[in-house]
């Protein structure tokens, strides 16, 4: 059994996955594991619906789609693929039309790239 830690980086219960398309090897790789704080209001709007404050898993919306994909068990009883979907064009809107300073705008590329990589990945049954 493979840990998944939860976004307060406690010990999650009763996650059973094998290696190599393990869970924990896909979060790892996430390049935001936990909610940032931003200045731009739009994204950190955008944020706080990709980073819930009940949130098992971390890495927010892609974390959940990861664990998803990897499983086919949903995750709070329900899929994250739509939701990652939608966030991932507001993420681009956001890049696109927001002033956004050097800091904010490496927080909003990792987080798209995030759910880029989580929304692309196929696992073999």
């Amino acid at each position: 059994m493979l840990p998944v830690y939860n976004s307060n980086n406690s010990l999650a219960q009763g996650v059973n996955v094998q290696s190599p398309n393990s869970v924990q090897t896909f979060l790892d790789n996430l390049k935001i594991k936990t909610k940032p704080q931003v200045s731009n209001p739009r994204l950190q709007s955008a944020i706080d619906e990709l980073f819930r404050s009940n949130a098992t898993i971390i890495g927010g919306t892609a974390g959940a789609i990861i664990y998803e994909r990897i499983t086919g068990n949903l995750v709070g009883g329900k899929s994250h693929n739509e939701k990652g979907r939608q966030r991932l064009i507001q993420l681009q809107r956001i890049i696109q039309q927001e002033p956004l300073n050097p800091d904010d705008s490496t927080i909003a590329t990792n987080l798209l790239d995030d759910l880029q990589s989580a929304l692309n990945l196929n696992i073999a049954p």
